[in-house]
């Protein structure tokens, strides 16, 4: 005789990528036999990012200009500075 039980995990408090990506759970089900009859499953829960925090940039504004010679862009900021290139 085979009988699903339905598991709900719940957890207490909001997920935080930044502070731990990854949970690993072992969850153990035992019968009420004699001697009982166990078995075991591993969890692993990747915590996905929320992108809760605002990017943080050096500077307020930059200036992006293509460059066929490099193969690349050429980024400056702030603007009166000269621009470094960037593969």
């Amino acid at each position: 005789m085979c009988v699903q039980v339905r598991i709900v995990l719940t957890a207490a408090s909001a997920l935080d990528r930044e502070t731990r990506a990854e949970h690993r759970l072992r969850v153990t089900a035992l019968d009420a036999g004699q001697p009982a009859l166990t078995g075991q499953l591993d969890i692993t829960v990747v915590v996905l990012d929320a992108n809760d925090n605002n990017p943080v940039f050096k500077y307020s504004a930059y200036e992006v200009c293509p460059d066929i010679y490099c193969k690349a862009l050429f980024f400056s900021c702030p603007t009166n500075q000269k621009p470094q290139c960037r593969t």
